[in-house]
């Protein structure tokens, strides 16, 4: 109960919503309906004529769709720092939200998303707004050096690298790279990194 008080809170309280606070509750209420009765991920509208799949569990991404930017200081900082053609990298980018948003408005994006599951949902948000060509999708994870790392894989958006000695059931074993080495002289104009507590490594 206190984690829907919470999420009504959140959407009541996000200046996105500050004009229209009921129709904000009323996409809740949609959402977690629809997200119980449809079999499937849903597709909602995004930005910049842009839309995203989302499943029930995915709060960043549903996020979205209560209140438009569920981020909204680092999303409209995307949204106004990039120009057409700039060099976005998004760094754990999960389902893609930053991507789609950087690729809508005309940037140039690298998306790296180290969980296979969640990957696909990445891949499925570019092909449904046309941008397979316009990001380039990687399947992997960034550190310090080439190797590769045990992640949690059931954890939604805090999926994050192990620590030695940690154990969880379905880890993933997933190749990593640097950040040199996936850029290489292609410099981005923007980096966002959400990889859950290994930022200084990547």
């Amino acid at each position: 109960m206190m984690g829907l008080y919470r999420l009504l809170r959140f959407v009541w309280n996000h200046p996105l919503n500050a004009n229209e606070r009921w129709a904000a509750i009323g996409r809740v209420v949609r959402w977690q309906l629809a997200s119980r009765l449809m079999a499937g991920p849903i597709a909602f509208p995004f930005v910049e004529g842009a839309r995203l799949f989302a499943a029930r569990g995915m709060t960043g991404a549903t996020g979205n769709w209560y209140c438009g930017l569920h981020e909204l200081s680092d999303m409209a900082f995307v949204l106004h720092l990039l120009r057409k053609d700039d060099h976005f990298l998004d760094v754990g980018s999960n389902i893609g939200s930053y991507s789609v948003l950087a690729a809508a408005g005309g940037g140039r994006v690298k998306a790296v998303e180290p969980i296979p599951e969640t990957f696909e949902y990445l891949k499925h948000n570019l092909a449904l707004n046309g941008f397979d060509e316009q990001v380039d999708a990687r399947c992997l994870g960034l550190s310090d050096q080439v190797s590769s790392l045990r992640f949690t894989a059931r954890m939604g958006c805090v999926n994050h690298v192990l620590a030695e000695g940690e154990q969880v059931a379905d880890a993933v074993e997933v190749p990593v790279t640097t950040m040199d080495a996936l850029v290489e002289a292609d410099v981005p104009a923007l980096i966002k990194i959400d990889v859950e507590g290994h930022e200084l490594a990547v």
